[in-house]
């Protein structure tokens, strides 16, 4: 049996690398690594080296390189992970058996650079991955999935809105997968997350728009469009609007079959028309009153949609059962009644079968800011509540916070797990450990001292909620552990302001959030961007009764990235992926920058870093670097053509459509050089 003692390796850039060791015998040793038995190295040798060595190691020679491809290699290092991972889809393709060593090696990598990297305190070695890619359509909001596969963007074309789902990590790039087909106008306020419905694991996505209560109005009033009212102000429109709160389902199985699969090629069309339409609407709700901020997670087993009915309400609905749903009136506190209470942000809390709800109350120079936990609704397979509504519909607990002003409030999602999760999440909990809560308040008029002088300026509040080991009995007699979010255990409040000559605006994340400085005076959904910052935030990583000195617990970064003179509409961040998405007003390209780092597959050459996104807006082209151009797909009226592939069956082409009705979005590479950038 060969074994190693006291090894020492000699990395270089060359041919070969040099192991000296002692044998069995204690005798000295001096050779080659190639030359050691490739399990040797596997199993032997590679278990005595970290991430870092092992990346090294690769770049010597071709047999190391290959050894370190080796999926056990990096199964191993995933179980060994303390840092968090970002979070995966819960089907089986995301098994120990199904990844790939290619995905196994990106879960590892990504993870540990982003950490370093979101930490980097020194500019010159600050070095982001920045790409992009055209939809050939205006991109009006937009958000990222957790884990940052799927990016799901409300899109105009003329005067054409729906919903596109696209793939961000394909080989290809990022890659269109579904369209929703027309909707009344432009989607806005998306939540997506990974829940099953009816027992299929897929994508749900929740959005709200507006309609005419009219329908005559819309042809009555030609020049009127109500997609263009603001998305986070109350509006006074001129004629009557509906309010619809829509959700939409997409199997994972779809979706990954598309994704995995060469775009336009016969055989991602003959999968493309062998599914069922890509997107099915569950459940819908219309109503005359705004509609505010949604939530969906999977509760008691079952999809729950969460809907914020302004100024006060909330209603909740089982999305695989229809006609049951139930509303919920929040209270209004003694002593204020006469004040508005409005609610600003709320989140589901599966596992406590609770959700978190943020409150302002309206009092003439002093807000308050209220923190409650609302019990969620079980309802039986009948469609009934399991118990009395009076029971039910009340808050179990409550923080109040005044001497703020409030404008808007959000609150992080915990990613919890789902019950049939299959992937490999709930065997690495070490890797996948429940998450804080943040929650982020934005302060109008907060009292600061400024040398002598006492300034009004605009900024952040932050709260943390750390996960607590709680159990339950269940009617069968058991004893379940779930994780609980207590508001005893939240910390003290932390907050940062302004300078005076700039306000800021927040992509908020669990450990890591992103912070934007705009003109002062600028209250428009799409503001000038002077700089943006990363928000370093050890209390969320430390147990709540740490002892750090302060002003070492929450500080903020410079991101080196230049955003022009251009008004940014659309923005996405996802903080367990480290991926941001922003897209300008009016503007169909999307620029990504990536703070961690991945290796791509080997038949992809990576964007430099210093390219930046092409001018043309209406190219109609995918992005990804100059050698990886999508060219347009001709699209005529009754069919489809791509590659000499021509469907002009009836039926076929409104279901490519669903899934590929994209203009000048994918296909296959070309080598006319009138097509590079």
């Amino acid at each position: 049996m060969f074994k190693l003692s006291r090894c020492k390796l000699f990395f270089a850039l060359s041919t070969s690398s040099i192991l000296e060791y002692f044998d069995e015998s204690g005798v000295f040793r001096r050779g080659s690594l190639e030359a050691l038995p490739h399990d040797v190295l596997v199993n032997g040798l590679f278990p005595h080296l970290n991430v870092y060595d092992i990346l090294r190691l690769r770049q010597v020679s071709r047999i190391l390189y290959n050894a370190t491809l080796e999926k056990s290699l990096w199964i191993r290092l995933l179980r060994t992970m303390t840092c968090p991972l970002h979070p995966l889809p819960a089907n089986s393709r995301y098994s120990l058996n199904g990844l790939t060593p290619l995905e196994l090696e990106r879960l590892v990598t990504r993870s540990l650079s982003l950490e370093n990297l979101w930490r980097d305190q020194n500019p010159d070695s600050f070095n982001l991955y920045i790409r992009g890619f055209n939809l050939a359509r205006e991109i009006l909001n937009m958000t990222i999935l957790p884990g940052g596969r799927y990016l799901v963007a409300s899109i105009r074309q003329f005067d054409r809105y729906s919903i596109m789902l696209l793939v961000m990590d394909h080989a290809r790039g990022v890659i269109p997968l579904a369209d929703t087909g027309r909707l009344p106008s432009k989607a806005f306020r998306i939540q997506a997350k990974y829940v099953p419905v009816n027992g299929q694991h897929g994508i749900l996505i929740s959005y709200v728009c507006r309609d005419y209560k009219n329908k005559k109005d819309k042809a009555r009033y030609p020049r009127l469009n109500i997609s263009a009212y603001s998305e986070d102000h109350d509006i006074d429109p001129e004629v009557p609007l509906i309010y619809e709160c829509g959700v939409l389902h997409v199997s994972l199985a779809s979706v990954e079959g598309l994704s995995h699969n060469e775009p336009g090629t016969q055989e991602w069309s003959n999968f493309a028309l062998s599914q069922e339409s890509p997107f099915r609407m569950p459940c819908k709700i219309r109503s005359r009153g705004q509609l505010g901020i949604s939530d969906v997670a999977e509760v008691y087993g079952k999809p729950y949609l969460v809907l914020v009915v302004q100024p006060n309400t909330i209603q909740f609905k089982v999305i695989s059962m229809s006609h049951v749903e139930v509303k919920l009136e929040c209270m209004k506190y003694a002593g204020l009644v006469q004040f508005e209470h409005r609610i600003l942000a709320l989140r589901i809390l599966p596992e406590q079968h609770e959700i978190l709800v943020v409150r302002r109350i309206v009092v003439p120079g002093k807000d308050v800011f209220v923190i409650e936990l609302y019990d969620i609704p079980e309802f039986l397979p009948s469609g009934e509540l399991a118990i009395r509504l009076g029971d039910v519909l009340k808050h179990t607990s409550y923080k109040a916070i005044a001497g703020y002003g409030f404008s808007a409030a959000w609150i992080t999602d915990p990613l919890c797990l789902v019950q049939t999760d299959e992937s490999i999440q709930p065997g690495l909990m070490n890797a996948f450990s429940r998450r804080p809560i943040c929650i982020y308040g934005r302060t109008v008029n907060e009292e600061v001292m400024v040398g002598d002088l006492i300034r009004k300026l605009d900024g952040f509040m932050r709260l943390v909620i750390w996960p607590e080991t709680a159990q339950r009995t269940l009617p069968n007699g058991q004893v379940q552990e779930y994780c609980e979010y207590n508001l005893n255990s939240m910390s003290k409040i932390m907050s940062f302001v302004s300078k005076g000559d700039a306000q800021f605006r927040i992509l908020p994340g669990c450990r890591r959030s992103v912070l934007f400085s705009s003109p002062p005076d600028d209250i428009s959904d799409a503001p000038p961007i002077y700089k943006a910052f990363r928000i370093v935030d050890d209390e969320c990583d430390l147990p709540k009764n740490h002892n750090l000195p302060a002003g070492q617990i929450y500080g903020y970064l410079d991101i080196p990235f230049q955003f022009g003179d251009k008004k940014w509409k659309a923005m996405a961040w996802d903080d367990t992926i480290g991926r941001l998405c922003i897209s300008p007003e009016g503007s169909s390209i999307v620029t990504v920058v990536e703070f961690a780092k991945a290796p791509i597959a080997a038949n992809v050459v990576p964007m430099d870093p210093e390219e930046r996104i092409a001018s043309q807006e209406n190219e109609g082209r995918v992005l990804v670097g100059t050698n990886h151009l999508i060219p347009e797909v001709n699209i005529r009226e009754g069919a489809i053509t791509h590659d000499h592939i021509a469907y002009e069956e009836k039926g076929v082409i409104e279901r490519l459509r669903e899934y590929v009705s994209l203009s000048g979005i994918f296909g296959s590479g070309s080598s006319d050089a009138s097509n590079m950038v």
